[in-house]
């Protein structure tokens, strides 16, 4: 068999494969493999096509070395899956092929950038964690990692209001010294800026931090990274606000759209021209500034509606893309 040696290259990202000569023979891909996991590279995934290719070029008489990548590091995946009640979380992992598996502060960032920090298994954390500094590359691993509680088994809570609302102040009118009530009169008004705590609340004896705020039909809700939506409703308005259709974001993915009010001053392209990301496509002046549009990402402009000297409003589509 030909000379064959495998070295790191690009710090390590990709695996290369040197065909030194060819004297002893064309190469087989079962003979690659084997030299392959003899290396300390074996963890990196490997490139069958590119395998293949080495396999062909060794065929033929070479001048010089043969130079080809031939395996590669692959990054672990990571997906969280939350049932569509949100009351249950999968954690779904696909170990790494020659890179870092995610450890437990890892997943748990994982968890917390998708919503999920409350019902948290930590053992099961734990166990995946452990798991995964002994596992062969590739390896899937599938655990339901967070279960919610059902309405009627939470926890019990308790808050205290540090601030008085100002609807009990209407409840308790100042007396005067003549024994007449005077119903305009709060006593003195409290003053709070943003961030002053407002209430402490406790869950089964545990203090638990939120940051509340309004939103039509509810409260926003935030919390050890969970960002949530809440809606107080009866129980007739929850069953009709279940058969409300949601809104679908319409695809603006291939379309430029004005940004602001503006005219039209300059267009850069034309139908048919390949565009590169960042590439400028117009020019529009708004407030006497002029501002360029670039390209979000490499396409073909298809359609251009709007020219210089057109006045537009905003999202306005000004040209779309294939």
């Amino acid at each position: 068999m030909a000379t064959v040696q495998f070295e790191a290259i690009n710090g390590g990202e990709q695996i290369q494969l040197q065909i030194l000569d060819s004297e002893g023979g064309p190469l087989t891909p079962d003979y690659l493999r084997n030299q392959f996991k003899l290396t300390e590279f074996r963890d990196c995934f490997l490139l069958e096509e590119a395998l293949l290719s080495a396999v062909n070029l060794s065929k033929a008489p070479q001048a010089d070395a043969v130079e080809i990548v031939v395996a590669e590091q692959r990054p672990a995946q990571i997906q969280v899956k939350i049932s569509g009640d949100k009351m249950e979380c999968e954690l779904i992992v696909e170990s790494a092929y020659g890179a870092k598996n995610p450890d437990i502060d890892w997943l748990s960032s994982e968890l917390a950038n998708a919503g999920v920090s409350f019902g948290i298994d930590s053992n099961k954390l734990k166990a995946i964690a452990n798991q995964l500094t002994n596992i062969a590359p590739g390896t899937m691993i599938k655990e339901s990692v967070a279960k919610g509680k059902p309405v009627g088994q939470s926890k019990q809570a308790r808050i205290e209001l540090l601030i008085q609302p100002l609807q009990d102040r209407l409840m308790k009118p100042q007396l005067r010294e003549n024994g007449t009530v005077d119903m305009h009169d709060f006593g003195d008004i409290e003053m709070v800026e943003p961030g002053d705590q407002l209430a402490k609340l406790d869950v089964d004896g545990s203090p638990l931090v939120l940051k509340v705020g309004k939103v039509s039909g509810g409260f926003r809700l935030r919390s050890r990274g969970a960002d949530m939506t809440v809606h107080v409703r009866t129980p007739r308005q929850a069953e009709l606000a279940a058969l409300m259709p949601e809104k679908v974001a319409p695809d603006t993915s291939k379309l430029l759209l004005c940004p602001m009010p503006g005219l039209i001053v300059k267009v850069d392209v034309e139908v048919g021209d390949e565009v590169q990301e960042g590439q400028a496509l117009c020019t529009v002046e708004a407030m006497k500034m002029e501002n360029i549009l670039r390209a979000e990402k490499k396409g073909v402009v298809a359609k251009i509606n709007a020219g210089p000297g057109d006045s537009l409003a905003v999202d306005d589509v000004i040209m779309e893309f294939e």
